[in-house]
């Protein structure tokens, strides 16, 4: 099992330009499903690096938009299946039998004894990330407040003032954002420190400045050009997606990095 530095360095010297946030982008995408650890750090195996050499190299030499790899994977998966399902003759459960790529539910989870020696800070868990909770949710599916408040632990009283101080938006429908069962953990452990909610409204302020600015550089990578293809549009999505997620996280290593220097100027850490 690698985590996303080895995974990198085993890319580069085909693919010198792939990313941290590359990787996450195509595993938003459902391209790729590596494993997580307890504590949420992603680990890959070699069918993981053999899934993604594929769809890098079908986006390079090929020029297929996502939508595309992603069917063209989803095929070479079915005829696995049956492959598989075939030699297993009655095979009944849910449970994969080809292991390309393999799910988080496929074999056994490393311990975290295994796991902790080789978790360092080059791949911390994304702010924007979410664990896949049971059933494998889309990152997309918005959450209801009972499954965030069992999902990220807390209480009603902590979302009601997160709401209160505009850090956690509400849907019409009265769900949330997936991404809010991260924000509630991270409240969490705040409070656990004595930050609250109302500590957090230069928070809010500079979140909202900073959404703007992503927007400013995404909006017209969105925007249709006159005479442009219509399989194009795909295209486009994939392009804003990817940029979208490149500059989150810069600012996100931003954020940590200021956040140090700040910290180093008030009190060394030891």
């Amino acid at each position: 099992m690698l985590t996303i530095g080895e995974l990198l360095a085993q890319l580069a010297p085909e693919f010198s330009d792939v990313t941290h946030s590359k990787v996450r982008f195509l595993e938003d995408r459902g391209l790729v499903s590596p494993q997580r650890t307890p504590s949420g750090y992603r680990k890959f195996t070699p069918a993981d690096v053999e899934r993604l050499r594929t769809v890098l190299r079908l986006q390079r030499d090929q020029y297929m938009p996502l939508r595309v790899i992603r069917e063209h994977l989803a095929a070479q998966d079915a005829s696995a299946d049956g492959g598989a399902g075939a030699a297993a003759g009655t095979h009944q459960d849910d449970t994969p039998v080809d292991d390309d790529p393999p799910s988080p539910s496929t074999g056994s989870p490393p311990s975290t004894a295994s796991t902790a020696s080789v978790e360092t800070s080059e791949d911390p868990p994304a702010a924007s990330s979410v664990t896949r909770g049971g059933g494998g949710a889309d990152r997309r599916e918005p959450v209801s407040r009972s499954e965030v408040l069992e999902q990220a632990g807390g209480s009603l009283a902590l979302l009601e003032a997160l709401e209160d101080h505009g850090l956690l938006p509400r849907e019409s429908a009265g769900r949330y954002p997936r991404s809010a069962l991260d924000l509630v953990r991270a409240a969490v452990v705040l409070g656990e420190h004595g930050i609250e909610p109302r500590h957090l409204r230069a928070l809010r302020t500079a979140v909202g400045a900073e959404a703007a600015l992503v927007d400013q550089v995404v909006s017209p990578l969105r925007r249709a050009r006159p005479g442009e293809r219509p399989e194009r549009a795909d295209e486009r999505a994939d392009d804003a997606e990817r940029v979208a997620l490149e500059l989150v996280t810069s600012l996100l290593s931003l954020h940590a990095a200021a956040l140090g220097c700040a910290l180093d100027e008030v009190a060394p850490l030891s």
